[in-house]
């Protein structure tokens, strides 16, 4: 009896297997499941660009494409058996249609598909590959002239002589060096090229003369007394060169200042000094012409508005105040002022 019973519980539980058997080979055989097409198409499309996907349908109609999300994964072979049922892309009849980054190919019938534009390989630090895409920007590179030279220059510094209503006396006789100081003033004031009013002109002159004296200083002053003289008369900023070169002088003029000069006076052979001509003196270099000269501003002739000296006769005459000794031992030096 068990016996029995133990052979039909074995039969059954055989019929039970087959039976599952069966369930799970009738599964396996039944047609597979078809998914969304557009579904399908995003996941073919997802695998193939999977670390960014930036062709989508937004960006198709976007940029004037035309969306396709079925068409038919064998466009260029038509002939050919197609193993996928659809897959979506972007048509298009130029680069113009596709997303940045994305070019027109594959054309047929003269309407292409965008695909992602090939990536240019770099070696970065000499083993490893990135890529980078390909931008061809056009650059323009701007010819290089040569440049400028500036073959002369005339500052419009207006003019006085030191002495405004001729006369000579002190402190007029001494005062090349306030007049010189006053003319570049009223040129950083704006004041007209041309003759400066005498009576303004000597007002100024006398003033000059005032705070020299209040700040202790002798009727002729070194250059670097009249730099003082500016910083405390019109709070100007100065600057002395020393041994300057006349491309030094040039550059000052082409930037707008003029330059202070001091001198021996005698060493000029200027013909309308009071002969033999002051042994020492100040003028202002205003400027320079094609032909090696200076153009000055020199306070000790009423003819000293734009005059004319020789580069050479400048610089040989060029020296500063020494305290009454031999004037051609001073020092070689200009000033510079400004605002």
């Amino acid at each position: 009896m068990k016996r029995g019973v133990f052979i039909i519980m074995a039969v059954v539980g055989v019929g039970v297997v087959m039976w599952l058997f069966g369930v799970i080979t009738s599964d396996n055989n039944s047609p597979p499941n078809v998914r969304d097409a557009e579904s399908r198409a995003f996941d073919e499309f997802d695998r193939e660009d999977r670390a960014e996907v930036r062709l989508n349908e937004g960006s198709c109609l976007a940029s004037g494409g035309t969306w396709n999300s079925c068409g038919s994964a064998c466009r260029t072979t038509p002939g050919s058996p197609c193993i996928d049922v659809c897959v979506a892309y972007c048509e298009c009849e130029s680069d113009l249609q596709c997303p940045s980054g994305f070019s027109c190919v594959e054309y047929v019938d003269e309407v292409g598909v965008c695909e992602e534009t090939p990536l240019n390989p770099i070696l970065v630090m000499g083993e490893t590959e990135a890529y980078v895409e390909e931008e061809v920007a056009e650059v323009t590179i701007p010819e290089q002239s040569e440049p400028k030279v500036v073959e002369s220059i005339n500052l419009a510094v207006p003019f006085t002589p030191q002495a405004p209503h001729g006369d000579w006396g002190e402190p007029y006789q001494e005062a090349c060096e306030e007049a010189s100081l006053y003319m570049v003033a009223r040129y950083y004031e704006g004041e007209p090229v041309g003759l400066i009013e005498p009576d303004t002109a000597d007002d100024a002159i006398l003033s000059i003369v005032d705070l020299e004296e209040s700040m202790g200083l002798s009727q002729d002053v070194t250059i670097a007394e009249l730099a003082v003289v500016a910083q405390a008369g019109w709070n100007y900023q100065t600057r002395l060169i020393e041994n300057p070169t006349i491309e030094q002088i040039k550059d000052e003029l082409i930037a707008g200042r003029p330059v202070i000069v001091p001198l021996a006076g005698r060493l000029l052979g200027n013909p309308f000094f009071t002969q033999p001509g002051p042994i020492y003196h100040m003028l202002v270099i205003r400027g320079f012409t094609q032909e090696e000269q200076f153009i000055v501003n020199d306070p000790g002739t009423y003819r000293g508005e734009g005059y004319l000296y020789d580069f050479d006769t400048v610089m040989g005459a060029m020296h500063d105040w020494n305290g009454g000794e031999e004037i051609i031992g001073g020092s070689k030096v200009v000033l510079i002022v400004s605002p």
